[in-house]
């Protein structure tokens, strides 16, 4: 991983934070699993309802834009909690979820365009 890609991944996991925080998502656990050609991010948490993840999965899964990742630290700055997920779908390529025991997961998978 290159240190762009680092920063993006850095910045993913604030967003996500952040958006759990504001809709008081209390208890959370955000794992990252680097992959051969990118890297998983896994949240689990209780706290999350079924809503929630069906919001996030509504806004974030979108087509991934490798445009957005050159402008889009500027684009993920200070706006609400929601449109930030807007802009967060074009950094990923895929968010799923599952619930497992009465915890809910999400996995988002982002592949690296950029080489080493």
């Amino acid at each position: 991983m290159n240190r762009l890609e680092a920063k993006v991944n850095a910045k993913i996991i604030q967003q996500l934070s952040f958006f759990l925080m504001t809709n008081r998502v209390k208890d959370f656990h955000i794992h990252v699993q680097p992959t051969d050609n990118g890297v998983q991010f896994l949240i689990s948490s209780k706290d999350i309802s079924r809503e929630l993840l069906d919001y996030m999965m509504e806004k974030a899964n979108k087509k991934r834009e490798l445009e957005v990742e050159i402008y889009g630290f500027e684009l993920l700055g200070d706006e609400s909690a929601h449109n930030e997920l807007d802009v967060l779908g074009a950094f990923i390529d895929r968010m799923e979820t599952y619930t497992e025991k009465d915890i809910h997961h999400l996995i988002i998978t982002r592949t690296y365009p950029y080489k080493e």
